[in-house]
């Protein structure tokens, strides 16, 4: 007697299949977001530093000494945005890693950092030197 169902090895199978196909989509999904926020984070910081030569310009020195930070999507930071005019994307968070805006070549040199909780680097800029450097987080 021949029966139209499927034996119990076969649905196995196809479920063990099935798993292993969201798996592969979840973490590449999860890859292309992690790049995302990598290349938010470094779009902001090279905004930050325009938005820093610009008040350069204006008034003779960088706005920050180490410590400051800026932090998209609140109010959060100690930089002031109005007077940079120059808020970060939601969820990036900008920061004065050392020096002072009023002697940016240092000791030690004048540098900033972007990164966003979802992201996989940090991305650092110099402003003695005016290189961009990233790291693993």
């Amino acid at each position: 007697m021949r029966s139209n169902g499927f034996t119990l090895v076969e649905l196995l199978i196809v479920i063990a299949i099935l798993a292993i196909l969201i798996l592969m989509g979840f973490l590449g999904v999860r890859s292309y977001t992690a790049k995302a926020y990598n290349i938010t984070a470094k779009h902001d910081l090279q905004s930050f530093v325009k938005a820093q030569e610009i008040y350069l310009a204006d008034k003779g020195r960088y706005l920050g000494t180490q410590g400051d930070y800026l932090k998209g999507g609140s109010s959060a930071g100690t930089l002031n945005r109005e007077e940079l005019k120059y808020s970060p994307s939601s969820g990036v968070r900008i920061d004065i890693i050392s020096g002072d805006g009023a002697s940016p070549d240092g000791p030690p040199a004048f540098r900033a950092e972007a990164t966003h909780d979802m992201a996989s680097l940090v991305y650092v800029y110099n402003f003695s030197t005016h290189e961009y450097t990233e790291r693993g987080k």
